[in-house]
């Protein structure tokens, strides 16, 4: 059988407890034998306040996920100059795997507008594009955001996942405003209040 690998971008600035859950549940609901987790580089989709380095957010990323065994982190679009494209992430993993099932975990919030990806279809080619879906509502407003992208491939999931509630700009503000945050792994906390970031 294939291997099966997830893949999951972002900014991670900072990584928090609604991204390792997140990780943790489409892991077992797909039953992934490895997830891929990838800070962006320069994100195209919009200007991140308060960016920390790529350095820094790769770090956060190992502390947060240390004791799970089926994720790596990995610096790929760390490496790649100027601004981070998904496609240009899946066909490098795709030439590192080839026989691989890979499986593309997106924000919700991302689906309904996926078609203004750049090369959206042959991101559909490469990979099974997977929405969390985190109450009833969402997953019948998902289903319809999926509608239009089925006539480009059928491999697009819509997984029913808990959601914790929070986001990194909410992370950031508590940090700034009182010097610590109840939402990230007490490792990541450790890291920011030791090298000063968000402050």
């Amino acid at each position: 059988m294939s291997e099966k690998i997830g893949i999951y971008g972002g900014t991670f600035n900072p990584v928090h407890d609604g991204h390792v859950s997140l990780c943790r549940q489409c892991i077992d609901a797909l039953s992934l034998d490895r997830m891929i987790v990838i800070p962006a580089n320069v994100p195209p989709h919009k200007q991140a306040k308060e960016l920390a380095s790529g350095k820094d957010r790769m770090a956060m990323l190992s502390l947060a996920f240390k004791s799970e065994k089926a994720v790596e982190v990995s610096d790929i679009e760390q490496k790649r100059q100027g601004k981070s494209y998904t496609v240009d992430t899946l066909r490098e993993i795709h030439t590192a795997f080839p026989d691989a099932q890979l499986f593309l975990l997106v924000g919700s919030d991302m689906l309904s507008s996926f078609d203004k990806w750049y090369c959206f279809e042959e991101i559909l080619t490469l990979a099974t594009l997977v929405a969390g879906a985190r109450e009833k509502d969402e997953y019948t407003a998902l289903c319809s955001d999926r509608e239009p992208l089925l006539r480009y491939a059928q491999r697009i999931l819509i997984l029913p996942v808990e959601e914790i509630p929070v986001s990194s700009t909410e992370v950031r503000k508590n940090i700034k405003e009182t010097g610590t945050s109840p939402h990230v792994p007490p490792a990541v906390l450790s890291y920011i209040k030791e090298h000063h970031l968000y402050e």
